[in-house]
Formats: structure tokens, C-alpha cells, sequence
């Protein structure tokens, strides 16, 4: 037989020879290869358009297809069996392109994995650039010119209205407690406020920012006047206010509105300033707190002047009524009734601004004008002759007559009278309460008017010092405790017809370096004028008593 490739004589059983069976064996390999790369290349070139993992198995699967596909091409090109050879080699050529597979997938994986992470990483930048690009500024947002003339505009309504009720000009801190603005927080340092009403704001802050605009118009033609500096000098009795820098402590300047302008006297942060009216200025921040108001005269400013210890709790002028100034919070009351009453060496009316109230007269009665509120707070229709202090209860007691002033009922600073209206003589506050007293006995009260102790009846109550009371028992002068116990006994034959107590010139003091109560009685028994005063005493420390040798 020939060979079918070549003509070649061959054995009968042989369908090609050596050299064309080694061809068409190499050839054969090499056409197998081709198709699997090709087909790779093809699986390669659909995974990338997709962009799709195919798992091992799908991949597996199809080269099996190929090697089925492969053999059965084989199989219609070669009659006979392959040999044994050529199936290892394509075997382990399919085997070498699995594994090549397997790694580029992984590649691709990891490389498509990278590329993902990279565009989301990429999308937030972008994302996050262009919303803070589109997004406005706080200054672009807030209108802070726009806030400020709303502010100014509302101050000027608050002013027109004010001046439209009221002759005087308001002040910076009137204005703040009268004016209802709420929608942002606005404070300016520079705040003019001008006679026509028209206001100039600068160096102002909105929400704690500052910002560079201002309101309004600096009007120059308000000029500054005359300076005036506020000293303070202490003494051994407290401290005064003077203009006078020597040995004092500048505590303040206020610049007045004209050159032609006075001092009148300062208390606490407050000056009183005469121009062409007066002016109460705030010496501390150089500000108008309160004017213009009317007075009689420079002299008569202290009825005018609500103050006590130095410190100031209003003003009370005239127009065509009395009206009270509250500088504490800023207002003024109107029309107060009656004329104020003023302080005189035995009534301290100054006492009852320390507790909330002045006192005016009305008629035949006494009306107690709260400072809060400008009405009656309480009335008492007894004269009132007297007013005295409780400090550690703080509380004020008025003393009130019908008829006689050596007779008075009791009232506390709320106007309620005590003791159920029952009249006394005598009252002295001591550490835990107080005493009172009649012509011929006394009861001892605590701090919460609860009765601690009620004496027996004496002859005469002459007097009570603190917590000790001089009584006159038959006819012994003695010094009782606030327990009725005698201390001391003076005189132990009393007689009205030979002896007289001195009052006003007895008391608590101190004499030769000892504190304790010295008494004065004239013995009219002595002819000689210089011989019959006696001076009786009792010592506080020593509890030692007796009489003087020599009146000093």
C-alpha cells in the first residue's frame, strides 16, 4: 500500500508513513494549540466587555467542550486512532493553559477589584468637593446688615413711642428693658441716642460675632461738654464723694451734654449733674442714666434723692404731680399721692428705702409707697413718731400715736400692727427679739414676736437699755435682766417728792475707759445746785454698780 500523504510504498496494516505520521502529529499539536489560545483569547476578550468573574467549574466546563470539540476534529481528519503520545501532549498542554487561566482570572480580579475601590474613592471626593462648593457660607447666609437696621428700626419705634408718653429722654438701660426684640442677640458698644430720636449704632456684635457695619448717622453737632471726675475719700466714719483729687480715689468721669454744668453729690455708681435741668449720670460707664428732672434748688435735692447709706434707690421730681424714679429697675412711676415725708433727728424716714418703701403724706394718714411699684403698699392713720430697725430680723418697726406721742402702737415694715393694737411706752430690740413696755410692766418677746416672759407691775418703768430694764419696786431704784432678776439697786428710798430721774441724759456709755448704763438723779433734798446731781452706773464686764464720787 502507499501512503494516503506522501505515495509512499507502506505495510498493509499502515494508512501513512513515519515521516507523515510525525508530521501530522506535530502538526496536529500545534493546530490544538492555536484553537485553545484563540479560544482563550476569546474568553479573555468576553470577560473584559463584561467585566464578570466566570468561576472555575463554568471555565473548566468549557475546556472540556473544547477538548471534545478538539478530539472529535481530530477524529474527522484522522481515520485512525490517535496515538497514545499525542493524547499526553494534548492532555498536558490543556492542563498547562488550566493553570494559566486560573492566574489571569485572579489578576483580572484583583485588578477589577483595585479599579472599583479607585471610582467609589473617586465618586466621595467629587461628591463631597461639589457639595461643599454648592454650599453657602455662614456670611452668605446671614444678613448681618439686614439684622442690624431691623434692630435699629425697632429701637427707634421703642423711642418714639416712649417720648410720645414721656418728657424726659429715655435712657440706654430704659430703653433695653422696654424694648422687645428676641431674634438675634445684639449688642453694640457705641449706642448715641439723639434728641430728635434718631439713634447711631457701632462696633456692634450680632450672635457674639462682630461685624463692620453700623446704623444710623454720627451727628456731630452734639458735641461733648465739660468733664467732670468723681473721686471717692474714706474717712474714719465711712466715705463721701468729692471732685477733689487730694488723698482720693478717681472712681469715675461724666462728661456732660454742655460746658456749663454742676456737681451735685454722687451716691453708690451715681452722679447727680445740674445743666440747664438735672441729669443723673452713671460715673462708672460715663452714661445718662436718668433726666432731665426738675428740683427746686441745689439745696433741695436731698428730698429729692431716695437714698440711704450711700446708696441710691430713686428720684422723686415733679411736673404737675410727684412721680418716682426707680433706678434699681429703670422706671418711672407717675402721679404719687401726698407729699414725701422728710427725715428729721427723731424720724428717720431715709430708714424705710433700705425695706421698699417712701413715706408721703396724705390727709390725716401716712401712706408707705412701694419703690416696685409706685402704689400704696400699706397705710398707717396714726402719726407715726418713731422707726426702729431690727437688722438681724430685718425687719422695721413703726411706732404710731393717736393723741400723745409718749403713747405709740407697733407695726412692722409689712404694715401689719402687732400686740393686737395694745398701746406702749418704751420698745428696745435686743439679740433675740425685742421688749416692751408700759408705764408699769414689760413683756419680753423672741425674734418671732412669740412672748418669752412678762414682768409683775412695778411702781414705774423709767426706762430700758438693750435687755436691761430700770424700774422703780416700792421704793428701791433698781437694774432688772430681761428675766426680771435685779442686778443692781440704786436708791432704797425713793420718793417722787425728793427725786427725779433724767432721762435724756442717761444711756449706755462708755466713761474713764469702762462701758455700762450711767443714771442721772437729783437728789432735791441738796440746796446746792452742783452737789445734787447724783450719777448712778452699772458696769457691763465687771457687773459692778454704785455712784460716782465727783460729776464729771
Amino acid at each position: 500500500m502507499r501512503c494516503r500523504k506522501c505515495g509512499k510504498e507502506i505495510l498493509d496494516d499502515e494508512v501513512f508513513c513515519e515521516e507523515c505520521k510525525n508530521e501530522l502529529k506535530r502538526a496536529s499539536s500545534r493546530s490544538e494549540v492555536r484553537e485553545l489560545e484563540e479560544l482563550i483569547e476569546s474568553q479573555m476578550n468576553e470577560l473584559e466587555a463584561t467585566k464578570e468573574l466566570v468561576e472555575l467549574d463554568e471555565l473548566q466546563e468549557e475546556l472540556d467542550e473544547i477538548n471534545k470539540n478538539v478530539s472529535e476534529s481530530l477524529n474527522e481528519e484522522v481515520v485512525q486512532e490517535k496515538d497514545t503520545e499525542v493524547e499526553d501532549d494534548t492532555s498536558s498542554l490543556i492542563d498547562n493553559t488550566k493553570k494559566r487561566n486560573k492566574k489571569l482570572i485572579i489578576i483580572l480580579a484583583i485588578i477589577i477589584s483595585l479599579i472599583v475601590i479607585a471610582l467609589i474613592i473617586i465618586f466621595l471626593v467629587l461628591a463631597r468637593n461639589k457639595k461643599e462648593l454648592d454650599e453657602p457660607t455662614i456670611n452668605e447666609v446671614i444678613d448681618y446688615e439686614k439684622i442690624l437696621n431691623d434692630y435699629g428700626t425697632n429701637i427707634e419705634k421703642t423711642i418714639e413711642d416712649y417720648m410720645s408718653k414721656n418728657e424726659d429722654m429715655i435712657t440706654w438701660q430704659q430703653l433695653n428693658l422696654l424694648l422687645k426684640y428676641d431674634k438675634h442677640d445684639v449688642v453694640c458698644d457705641v449706642h448715641n441716642i439723639y434728641s430728635d430720636g434718631s439713634i447711631y449704632l457701632n462696633e456692634c456684635k450680632i450672635d457674639n460675632k462682630k461685624i463692620k457695619y453700623s446704623y444710623g448717622t454720627l451727628k456731630e453737632e452734639e458735641k461733648e461738654g465739660l468733664k467732670i471726675d468723681i473721686y471717692k475719700e474714706s474717712t474714719d466714719s465711712g466715705y463721701y464723694y468729692t471732685t477733689d483729687s487730694n488723698n482720693s480715689t478717681l472712681v469715675g468721669t461724666v462728661t456732660c451734654k454742655t460746658d456749663n454744668c454742676k456737681y451735685i453729690n454722687a451716691y453708690d455708681k451715681y452722679a447727680l449733674i445740674k445743666e440747664d435741668k438735672y441729669y443723673l449720670y452713671n460715673y462708672e460707664n460715663n452714661e445718662i442714666e436718668f433726666g432731665p428732672f426738675d428740683m427746686e434748688s441745689d439745696e433741695k435735692y436731698v428730698s429729692h434723692m431716695i437714698s440711704y447709706s450711700n446708696k441710691l434707690y430713686g428720684i422723686l421730681y415733679k411736673d404737675s404731680n410727684n412721680n418716682l424714679y426707680n433706678v434699681e429697675l429703670g422706671k418711672t412711676f407717675k402721679d404719687i399721692k401726698g407729699e414725701i415725708v422728710l427725715p428729721t433727728m427723731s424720724l428717720d424716714t431715709t430708714l424705710m428705702y433700705k425695706y421698699g418703701y417712701i413715706i408721703t403724706k396724705n390727709s390725716n394718714q401716712y401712706d408707705f409707697i412701694s419703690l416696685k411699684t409706685g402704689k400704696v403698699g400699706f397705710t398707717v392713720k396714726e402719726n407715726i413718731s418713731s422707726l426702729i430697725e431690727d437688722s438681724k430680723s430685718k425687719v422695721v418697726y413703726i411706732l404710731a400715736y393717736k393723741s400723745s406721742i409718749d403713747s405709740f402702737k407697733v407695726y412692722n415694715s409689712n404694715g401689719k400692727l402687732l400686740f393686737d393694737g395694745n398701746e406702749f411706752n418704751m420698745i428696745s430690740i435686743i439679740d433675740d427679739g425685742l421688749i416692751v413696755a408700759n408705764k408699769t410692766k414689760f413683756d419680753v418677746y423672741d425674734s418671732k414676736l412669740k412672748l418669752k416672759f412678762s414682768s409683775k407691775k412695778y411702781n414705774n418703768v423709767f426706762a430700758i437699755y438693750n435687755n436691761y430694764i430700770l424700774v422703780l419696786d416700792d421704793k428701791k431704784l433698781e437694774l432688772l435682766n430681761s428675766s426680771g432678776k435685779v442686778l443692781a439697786t440704786f436708791i432704797d428710798d425713793w420718793s417722787s417728792n425728793r427725786y427725779e430721774f433724767y432721762t435724756n441724759l442717761s444711756g449706755i456709755k462708755t466713761k474713764n475707759n469702762k462701758y455700762g448704763i450711767y443714771l442721772y438723779v437729783i437728789d432735791n433734798d441738796i440746796l446746792d445746785e452742783k452737789e445734787n446731781e447724783i450719777e448712778y452706773y452699772y458696769i457691763f464686764d465687771t457687773k459692778e454698780f454704785g455712784k460716782t464720787e465727783s460729776n464729771d
